[in-house]
């Protein structure tokens, strides 16, 4: 009987060890100080959905703003000289940013949103993410878009900086803007933060 008892024991040990180690672990939650959202923004739909995290968690809001803010010539995209268009196909550029997240370094967690150009993040956002040590940050980003998708800018920034603890991304389009507060509520539940 001893024998039994020892053997539903051992298995018991063995099965907890078991679901544990396969168990898929939430990062701990962050506190409303630990909470940083930056986020670079055009025509104000990224902007938009920064608040809403920061007013969802708590969270300081920093603006990511260029040294040289965009002109509306800047951002012609129908012209394959405008400045957006070139810092894009050039994968070297990094456009300098004005100012600094204050309290960055006691941030645990940092979510940073922008706008999809062409596929990806803008290079803006590169300065600040290579700009920044996020060791023992947990990132999440969120990115807006005419109609595109936003895993491929999200891909791309979690295979460029493989160093970088990202966590997970919330993509909209223009079309899904209107119901921004229920999905970002929805998502910061998911995620554990609040």
């Amino acid at each position: 009987m001893k024998k039994i008892i020892v053997s539903i024991l051992a298995l018991m040990c063995l099965s907890s060890l078991a679901f544990a180690g396969c168990a898929h672990e939430q990062p701990p939650a962050a506190q409303s100080g630990d909470i940083l959202v930056a986020y670079f923004s055009n025509t104000g739909n990224t902007e938009r959905i920064a608040e809403t995290i920061a007013e969802e968690t708590g969270g300081t809001l920093y603006e990511i703003v260029p040294e040289t803010p965009y002109t509306a010539a800047d951002l012609d995209y129908s012209d394959s000289g405008c400045r957006a268009n070139r810092e894009q196909n050039d994968p070297d550029a990094r456009p300098a940013i004005a100012g600094e997240p204050e309290n960055f370094d006691d941030c645990s967690t940092v979510f940073i949103g922008y706008p999809i150009w062409w596929g990806d993040a803008p290079r803006i956002v590169q300065t600040f993410l290579e700009s920044h040590s996020f060791d023992g940050k947990t990132v999440y980003t969120f990115s807006t878009s005419g109609s595109s998708g936003g895993s491929g800018a999200y891909d791309g920034l979690r295979n460029n900086y493989t160093d970088i603890n990202f966590a997970g991304n919330l993509h909209f389009t223009s079309s899904q803007l209107s119901g921004a507060q229920e999905r970002v509520s929805g998502w910061l539940s998911d995620i554990g933060v609040r």
